[in-house]
């Protein structure tokens, strides 16, 4: 999923990963990238990974850990057990 930086509010997130998208997607073309970035800018609201762990353990998960992040995605794995 996308998450934002601790230091982020959502419009900040919008503006960097946009950016991100537009300098460094080449492999879509401009007129794509601008769909994704307009994309991002009206339907993505992300969390902190820490408002994500927060989430989790409210919902029961005894055990969670990211276990992957690059940039603004990261991949958590929740479970029952410890």
């Amino acid at each position: 999923d996308t998450v934002c930086e601790s230091t982020e509010d959502r419009d900040d997130f919008a503006r960097n990963y946009s950016a991100w998208v537009r300098s460094e997607w080449d492999g879509l073309t401009p007129a794509e990238r601008e769909e994704v970035a307009t994309h991002i800018q009206g339907h993505d609201h992300p969390e902190t990974s820490q408002k994500i762990c927060e989430l989790g353990a409210a919902a029961g998960f005894r055990s969670i850990r990211e276990e992957y992040k690059i940039r603004w995605h990261a991949i958590w794995r929740f479970s029952d057990r410890d």
